[in-house]
């Protein structure tokens, strides 16, 4: 906060399998923290930020005015996106594009006139899903009325008794067909983004 960086990224530790972090938890050296302590860190972090002239716009992001991410944005707001070299991923809206982590392949592969990808075909429910995912986890929230145009999915019909109960239960807010995760809603945005999933 004394250095006023115009952005804050602020995420918890996620502990992967394959990582000395994980090797280090299997050996018991380090621990992963409780959900609440957690929980409770990132209650402090908002009301410091916030405090402090912060804007908490994404779940993990805060930003002082007129200073929002405009790459992690595009993700949010499913914008076309175009990755080059080894490991980089391309999303045109239909399919996503993940090129190849080998640099020595990566680069043997170019010089033979091909770019080494998997490719990944997005169905209407990963659409819709990923939709959900990223837009409820900004200060925007997730437009009912773009699902329907978009993907012919009225998300108010089909999942009405669970996004009344967030309502009701002080989760979730319906700002003019927007809904938005509250304070509370936002500790649990991935567990309420999972339940409102379209099934494959």
């Amino acid at each position: 906060i004394a250095l006023a960086p115009e952005h804050i990224s602020a995420y918890s530790l996620t502990i992967e399998e394959k990582t000395v972090f994980g090797n280090w938890q299997r050996k018991g050296k380090i621990l992963s923290e409780k959900d609440e302590v957690a929980a409770t860190q990132m209650e402090v972090l908002i009301d410091l930020l916030t405090k402090a002239g912060y804007e908490h716009y994404e779940i993990s992001n805060f930003c002082k005015p007129g200073f929002q991410s405009k790459h992690n944005s595009s993700y949010w707001q499913q914008q076309k996106y175009l990755g080059i070299g080894p490991s980089a991923h391309s999303y045109n809206g239909a399919s996503r594009q993940f090129n190849i982590r080998n640099n020595p392949l990566y680069i043997q592969s170019l010089e033979q006139g091909q770019v080494p990808f998997e490719l990944e075909m997005l169905s209407r429910a990963n659409k819709i899903n990923e939709y959900l995912m990223t837009t409820l986890r900004t200060n925007w929230g997730c437009d009912v009325n773009y699902l329907i145009k978009e993907y012919n999915y009225d998300l108010m019909k089909e999942a009405e008794h669970l996004v009344g109960g967030f309502i009701v239960n002080g989760f979730l807010e319906n700002r003019e067909q927007h809904l938005i995760l509250t304070r509370k809603g936002k500790l649990l945005a991935d567990k309420i983004a999972g339940d409102l999933f379209v099934p494959e």
